[in-house]
């Protein structure tokens, strides 16, 4: 399609999947993608969703939907500039729209998770782990590993009931409560660092908690 085609990308969020439908000016559609994302039931009578895997399904079925429509790189920065406005620090407004795409497309935040279970296999007692993060989807990614791993992951309610007691023993300490972040000397010496977050925790002698497949 030339770049003198104009389209309306819809995404529509449910309780159960995610979808982006793509208009012509006309109002018709031209394409649909959907995709479902995991459901868990911690207890009876409760639903709960993870907004990363919500996140990474829209992203997915945009991706979907413009391909199908032939829509390459170019129209879609093109599209993005037209509807986004630009960012204050004077970044192209395509550049977060096409790392988001590549985000999911190299499934760099189930690589990440991947990651950090690896790490909690190999390293033994006393083995540090650091990991440095250059966005906030990263970032959260880390944070929320190693406070469950801590044991300070926060609980969804104060009035939920007690956890069960053969929860699994923390195998991780904290080595900072907050993210480690470059300072101004840093920053004007590597403009590069001024997203970077470093956390980092010490391996316990307890074993590595069970991951689902």
């Amino acid at each position: 399609m030339g770049n003198s085609t104009q389209f309306i990308l819809a995404l529509d969020q449910g309780t159960t999947s995610s979808r982006a439908i793509l208009f012509d000016t006309e109002g018709a559609i031209v394409t649909v993608a959907q995709r479902e994302f995991e459901q868990y039931f911690p207890r009876a009578g409760w639903v709960e969703h993870d907004p990363l895997e919500i996140w990474s399904s829209q992203i997915g079925v945009a991706g979907e939907a413009l391909r199908a429509a032939g829509i390459g790189p170019g129209e879609l920065a093109a599209i993005v500039r037209r509807v986004v406005r630009p960012a204050a620090d004077g970044l192209d407004p395509a550049t977060r729209t096409f790392q988001a795409l590549r985000i999911y497309v190299n499934d760099e935040l189930g690589e990440l998770d991947r990651g950090l279970a690896a790490a909690e296999r190999l390293l033994v007692a006393g083995g540090r782990l650091a990991v440095v993060t250059f966005h906030s989807l990263e970032d959260r990614v880390v944070k929320r590993f190693l406070a469950s791993r801590s044991g300070r992951a926060p609980r969804a309610s104060r009035h939920a009931p007690p956890e069960s007691a053969d929860e699994q023993a923390p195998s991780f300490r904290l080595l900072n409560r907050r993210a480690a972040r470059p300072t101004s000397a840093e920053m004007a010496a590597n403009p590069r660092s001024r997203s970077a977050r470093l956390r980092a925790a010490v391996r316990l002698d307890t074993p590595a908690w069970e991951v689902a497949a």
